[in-house]
């Protein structure tokens, strides 16, 4: 590390600028350090360079005026001292008060450049780098010491007049834009006082006016002065040697001027660039006067504000990923009040730390790279940002699932469109609550920014919208299917209750109730005539095809009971049934009696009439008006196909120009209960069933009618005389003689024996049975203790015995499968 007073070379005498000035420079604007140049702006400095024709005691200037070290001439040799461009840094300035540096004050860290001298002998007639270092100094200082002697005023070369000529017209291109000043200040060496300091100073002036006057200008610059451009002061020193007390004194009154704030650097001679970023602002210069560029300054200034700010911009941009990890390398499951605090409070320390270094530069390149610097810190708290809002936005949804639920609970709410409407602004205020608070308001954002929660809150509405469709779509699903049971249930129990006992008006009556029952069940939807609200917030025509809908279902259901009720087996059933009533029992439900088989004849014909009239009733849902049952509603598209056997018998029932994938068709269907085949079929059951019912009715009345020849009264008194004086002298026997003779009586008087003697022989066949099954136990408990042989024969036994039963069993059954009684 470089001492306070130690130098550094900036371009060497071969023209190489040297890349450790950077390092030279931090050591005094490095911040809470004792860093001299420690303002926050860093724009606390002052740049002071020493021109002037070789040996004439620059360095000797600068070292007593600043404190500097640079090395002086050996006064007995007289060659070149001081090679290329070098800096230091002025500790102390020389005061009248202070003129041996005892203590430091330079509160305005003076950084001191001193140049290489004009006219030497080293270089001979090669002026490049004299003109190019003139140049540098004049560029890069705010205030450029003009070393002279006195006996050198008046001289063109001596006074280096053809030098500042250059110097002059390139810098009429580098200030022409924004007329950059800067001071020049001529300090005059061994002033004896022969002449004045005012008339050297006008002499001065004057050449310099001739030079400006003689200059190449540009149009724009014609009609400039030299003041434009240049601030002239004029100071004179007594001689070193022969003065010396004089000379030190008058050094320490110009470093007073130096000391006094606002007295020689004025603001307007500030490059405005800081003090860390100045060592590429002077590269940048040099690389240019090199290349015999013209140089620009302002250009120069924004070329070093964008190198410093990227530098500082990605200095910040590291710390900033540092601390983000550091928070987000877990995942923590933050609130989210405490996550927008983190959000807001990595913006705003990683955009201050940027401000706090980069703001002292070229405004408009501040700015630039501040906006890239807070797009790319954005884009990385957006990942958390947008994640959180993607989780907000399904903890929203689940929230609007949540509502629906509690809100159908409400009684202060209606219908289901209220709920939703209402569970779906909860939802909505539920996200942007929530979304405030990890939300991010900078006035450097716009108002379409990284934090707007816009996008996410449109693609919620979506999502939300989306869902309260579905939801729409599933209370209707569950309303029709509600309803459709209900009318499914109650038409159901009806159609059976009618067509169980089937009449001429039937169809009339299960129609009417179907039209009541429909009304019933769509009353409370309906606001006026034909007009349905199913308050689900659906529109006028919305209704109207929902009010179809379920209608068309009620029709759907209509058909489909009565075609699952009317089966084959059902009608069959239901004709044998109605024979039965008609057959067995009177007008009046009580049974007939039968004394005759003309009475069972004339009864039969007359209740298979009756009851073959019915199978039409059942065969077509048709009213008495002789019209078909047919939907007020086309369900022909929703009603399954026929099957080809089907489609046969109906095309033979109703003609072969009917075409079979005509809606007509289908619709014709409806009422089109059962086929041609199916009436033929259950006609032939029916018949061969009423046929045994009808030979069941002829057996009981010749068995009833059976006449005793006489003779058998006569041969049983002769033969049972004993037996009956012996009943007549036994009352036990006599009474047992007297009920069973009353009982037979009654059942005959009723027509019952045949009755009495199957039950008397079901229950002889039953004794068997159980006597059969206690006889197998007995034989399996003795089963152990027999020999294989016994086994053997014992297992026969057991077969033929369950031969045996099962012929008795087979037996009991008389020709129709029932049990014999």
């Amino acid at each position: 590390m470089n001492t306070a007073n130690d130098s550094i070379q900036v371009i060497d005498e071969d023209k190489v600028f040297n890349k450790k000035l950077s390092s030279y420079l931090s050591q005094y604007y490095a911040k809470n350090n004792g860093g001299v140049t420690s303002s926050e702006d860093g724009l606390n400095y002052h740049i002071v360079s020493v021109f002037g024709s070789q040996s004439t005691g620059k360095s000797t200037l600068l070292n007593h005026l600043f404190g500097t070290e640079f090395d002086v001439m050996n006064e007995a040799q007289r060659q070149q001292t001081t090679k290329g461009i070098w800096l230091a840094h002025a500790d102390t300035i020389a005061t009248t008060g202070n003129v041996n540096h005892a203590e430091g004050n330079n509160t305005g860290s003076i950084f001191v450049m001193d140049v290489e001298g004009t006219d030497g002998r080293e270089r001979g007639e090669d002026q490049d780098f004299e003109r190019k270092s003139a140049l540098f100094a004049l560029a890069t200082s705010e205030v450029l010491l003009i070393n002279i002697w006195e006996h050198q005023v008046g001289l063109y070369q001596g006074a280096n007049m053809g030098l500042l000529k250059t110097v002059f017209e390139v810098n009429l291109s580098l200030f022409a834009k924004n007329k950059q000043k800067c001071l020049l200040l001529f300090v005059i060496r061994d002033h004896i006082g022969i002449t004045p300091l005012e008339n050297l100073s006008k002499t001065l002036m004057d050449d310099l006016k001739k030079i400006w006057s003689q200059l190449n200008k540009s149009r724009e610059t014609e009609n400039s002065e030299l003041t434009d451009y240049f601030d002239l002061k004029f100071w004179a020193l007594p001689h070193k040697l022969l003065q010396q007390d004089n000379f030190l004194r008058g050094v320490a009154e110009l470093g007073d001027r130096f000391s006094t704030p606002q007295d020689l650097f004025l603001s307007e001679y500030h490059r405005h660039i800081p003090i860390d970023g100045w060592s590429v602002y002077a590269e940048q210069v040099w690389e240019q006067i090199e290349l015999n560029k013209d140089l620009d300054l302002p250009t120069q200034q924004i070329l070093v504000a964008r190198f410093r700010c990227d530098e500082i911009s990605a200095n910040s941009y590291e710390i900033f990923i540092e601390k983000f990890d550091a928070v987000f390398e877990k995942d923590n499951n933050l609130e989210l009040n405490e996550l927008g605090n983190i959000l807001r409070e990595l913006r705003s320390n990683i955009l201050k730390e940027y401000d706090s270094n980069a703001s002292r530069y070229t405004r408009s390149v501040y700015l630039e790279k501040r906006k890239i610097l807070s797009n790319k810190v954005d884009l990385k708290l957006r990942e958390v940002y947008s994640s959180s809002l993607t989780k907000l936005s399904k903890s929203a949804i689940e929230k609007f699932n949540e509502e629906i639920v509690k809100n159908k609970k409400s009684k202060n709410i209606g219908n289901f469109d209220e709920v939703l409407t209402t569970s779906y602004n909860e939802a909505l205020n539920f996200f942007l609550t929530n979304s405030k608070l990890i939300s991010i308001i900078d006035e450097d954002l716009d108002e379409e920014n990284f934090y707007s929660s816009t996008k996410e809150l449109n693609q919620l509405k979506e999502n939300l919208s989306e869902l309260m469709k579905q939801q729409k779509v599933k209370e209707l699903e569950n309303m029709t299917n509600k309803i459709v049971k209900k009318f499914s249930s109650n038409f159901k129990e009806t159609v059976v209750n009618i067509l169980s006992n089937p009449t001429n008006d039937s169809w009339d009556q299960i129609l009417s109730d179907f039209k009541k029952l429909s009304s019933s069940l769509l009353s409370k939807y309906k606001k006026e005539e034909d007009v349905y609200d199913f308050q689900l917030g659906f529109s006028a025509d919305e209704n109207k095809l929902t009010y179809d809908n379920i209608l068309k279902k009620f029709w759907l259901k209509f058909d489909e009971i009565i075609h699952d009720y009317l089966t084959e087996d059902t009608v069959l059933n239901i004709l044998k049934n109605k024979f039965e009533t008609y057959f067995k029992y009177d007008e009046n439900g009580l049974p007939k009696l039968w004394k005759t088989t003309s009475e069972i004849d004339s009864n039969f014909v007359e209740a298979r009439s009756k009851t073959l009239d019915i199978l039409p009733i059942l065969s077509i849902a048709k009213l008495s008006s002789n019209v078909e049952i047919l939907p007020d509603i086309d369900i022909a598209h929703d009603e399954e196909d026929f099957s080809s056997d089907e489609e046969e018998d109906f095309e033979a029932s109703n003609g072969n120009n009917t075409e079979r994938s005509s809606p007509t068709h289908k619709h014709h269907r409806f009422s089109h209960i059962l086929s041609f085949k199916q009436q033929q079929s259950i006609l032939q059951l029916f018949k061969k069933q009423i046929d045994l019912t009808y030979l069941d009715a002829k057996r009981s009345i010749i068995q009833s009618v059976t006449s005793i020849p006489v003779y058998f009264y006569a041969l049983l008194l002769v033969l049972g005389a004993n037996e009956i004086m012996a009943v007549l002298r036994n009352p036990i026997l006599f009474t047992l003689v007297i009920l069973l003779g009353s009982g037979l009586y009654i059942c005959y008087k009723f027509n019952m024996l045949g009755s009495v003697i199957k039950i008397s022989l079901a229950m002889v066949d039953q004794t068997k049975i159980v006597v059969t099954e206690k006889l197998k136990e007995i034989l399996l408990s003795t089963e152990q203790h027999q020999e294989p042989s016994t086994y053997k024969f014992s297992n026969i036994t057991e077969d033929k015995k369950n031969e045996t039963s099962e012929n008795i069993k087979l037996d009991d059954l008389d020709e129709n499968g029932q049990k014999k009684f």
